[in-house]
């Protein structure tokens, strides 16, 4: 039976990331995966929630702007729940890269190498 190793570890697919010295965190490295699934549900859904104000105005949200643009004719409401609801979407999807981006620091090292 050959020795084992005592002060050794064998790689395991994660990540550690270090905030505070003593803390640490090992992370996955299907959080980039997992990031983008939240990043296409959230937009998604925000812009479902907006279709669903067609249902009827018991749903609220910024299709209710929409909805009552249409059926009196006034474009302005339109436009304003059109440009707010395409504003929260895009808010949502630059949160999420950004939350990917603090939680991967590995991928911008190894993108940096690679640019080189």
């Amino acid at each position: 039976m050959p020795p084992r190793p005592t002060s050794s570890r064998q790689p395991t697919p994660s990540a550690t990331v270090a905030s505070s010295g003593s803390c640490r965190i090992e992370l996955p490295l299907a959080v980039p995966l997992i990031v983008a699934g939240l990043r296409l549900a959230s937009v998604s859904t925000i812009g479902l929630v907006t279709i669903a104000a067609q249902l009827g105005e018991a749903f609220g949200g910024l299709g209710v702007l929409i909805t009552q643009g249409l059926q009196t004719f006034f474009a302005t409401k339109v436009y304003v729940g059109a440009v707010l609801s395409v504003a929260l979407a895009i808010a949502a999807d630059v949160a999420f890269v950004l939350l990917q981006r603090r939680l991967t620091p590995w991928s911008r090292a190894r993108t940096a190498e690679l640019t080189r």
